[in-house]
């Protein structure tokens, strides 16, 4: 059985080149730039972390070891990594967190807010000297 005209001229075509180069490279290139977002977020995430943990242990050293104005310290700092926050006294989110950053900074954001939305945050201090 002879091929016809129409499927030599098919398999003569280098057309599908591209398409099978695009196939084989396009998931290593996702991989590589998922991989780097990914790994862009975590560095943001220490960042944050580090940030958190300075502002917490300036506030213990300004105020006695407060434990309490530690913590609030700590949340304060992590307020720019929520992407919206309830509104206080009313409803709807706050999309600004400088709006945000200057009402935490007169200490008119509420401390079962801020409890609530960070309870994995604590606040621990070893050895303070009064």
């Amino acid at each position: 059985m002879k091929p016809s005209r129409h499927l030599k001229r098919l398999l003569k075509n280098e057309s599908a080149q591209a398409l099978v180069e695009t196939v084989i490279v396009l998931p290593v290139v996702i991989f590589f730039i998922l991989g780097t977002i990914q790994l862009t977020l975590m560095h943001q995430a220490r960042l944050m972390l580090e940030y958190a943990a300075f502002n917490a242990a300036r506030t213990g050293s300004v105020w006695n070891a407060d434990p309490v104005k530690m913590h609030r310290a700590a949340l304060i700092s992590l307020i720019p990594s929520q992407p919206t926050w309830p509104v206080i006294g009313g409803i709807g989110s706050i999309q600004d967190t400088g709006e945000l950053m200057a009402k935490a900074a007169v200490l008119v954001v509420a401390d079962d807010i801020l409890d609530g939305l960070f309870p994995i945050v604590s606040v621990d201090t070893l050895s303070p000297t009064q």
